[in-house]
């Protein structure tokens, strides 16, 4: 952003708020970083790790079944 001469009234509304050409460019930077990142998302609820296992009416560890909540 402060490449541009004008960033901070071009790309901010307010001084603290984007205007459309900072969301641009914050969009276009987090675009770029992740194609080139080297790493396999892992955010996907089942995958990740539960700390309440046995309170969920479904398998925590991923299995894709229901556990039995009469166990």
């Amino acid at each position: 952003m402060q490449q541009k001469d004008d960033w901070l009234t071009t790309c901010f509304t307010d001084g603290v708020h984007l205007a459309s050409e900072g969301s641009k460019i914050v969009a276009n930077e987090i675009m770029r970083v992740l194609e080139v990142a080297e790493w396999e998302p892992s955010l996907h609820w089942k995958v990740l790790p539960s700390e309440f296992v046995g309170i969920s009416p479904f398998d925590s560890e991923g299995n894709e079944a229901i556990v039995n909540a009469s166990t």
